[in-house]
């Protein structure tokens, strides 16, 4: 091996070493200032109620999946149901709405079977998983997918 090559394998390995220990800096900076700029801490956008809904109703015989959001005490949760439960989904939604205003008296819960919900609030969640988004679009975001599912019904 030439020095010539020794030196562009050393040139590279050093700017590889160096990207690699700089870059977990930096992430965690830009997610510090996103924060500040968009104004997120965790107690803003606490999904805890969210995925205990979540888990409660995933465990019923009838439910194949779920997805919750919360925000400002109110609960949106969207579901799918078994091929044959689907003759029973009005019955469901009635089940799974009083469950939660039972397990979460402080919280407004908005409930829905349909497809296309389950698919927006899965969506929602994600945005706010990944935290590119703020309070205010997640509000936004919640009241065009409750108004969708009040037209669906």
């Amino acid at each position: 091996m030439s020095i010539v090559y020794k030196k562009i394998i050393y040139f590279f390995t050093i700017c590889l070493l160096l990207t690699g220990c700089t870059s977990g800096e930096n992430k965690a900076k830009i997610a510090q200032s996103n924060d500040v700029e968009e104004g997120i801490n965790d107690r803003d956008v606490n999904q805890s109620i969210a995925e205990e809904a979540e888990k409660k109703v995933v465990n019923w015989d009838e439910v194949t999946g779920a997805v919750a959001v919360t925000i400002d005490h109110k609960l949106l949760l969207a579901f799918k149901v078994k091929q044959f439960d689907k003759f029973h989904l009005n019955k469901i939604e009635k089940k799974v709405k009083d469950k939660l205003k039972k397990e979460f008296p402080d919280y407004k819960p908005v409930v829905s079977s349909d497809l296309k919900i389950f698919l927006e609030t899965t969506k929602l969640k994600k945005k706010i998983a990944k935290e590119h988004i703020t309070k205010h679009q997640i509000k936004k975001d919640f009241k065009r997918i409750k108004k969708l599912s009040e037209e669906q019904t």
